[in-house]
């Protein structure tokens, strides 16, 4: 049987990230699907286990978005230079 063109919509940020980790382990996006196919195929199941994502608090989930506002350059945090300037900043 020969192979025939699938056609799927993907989060394009998921799939560039996805595409670089691929490249690095000497896969392209179509072998990765195929294989990934032929694994559920062989197992009749999907081939890993999909968990429940875990549920973060509100001070949590702000702390991730202060760290990604961070790396993107959108703010600056303090720095400290030692461990007792940074115990009086958290005391302060």
């Amino acid at each position: 049987m020969g192979a025939i063109p699938v056609t799927v919509r993907v989060d394009e940020n998921n799939k560039k990230e996805a595409a670089k980790i691929l490249d690095g382990l000497g896969l392209n996006m179509t072998t990765a699907i195929n294989v990934f196919l032929a694994q559920v195929v062989k197992r009749r199941a999907i081939p890993f286990e999909i968990a429940e994502q875990p549920q973060f608090s509100d001070r949590t989930l702000a702390a991730i978005a202060e760290g990604d506002a961070y790396l993107a350059g959108e703010i600056d945090l303090p720095r400290f230079g030692n461990n007792s300037d940074f115990e009086a900043w958290l005391d302060s």
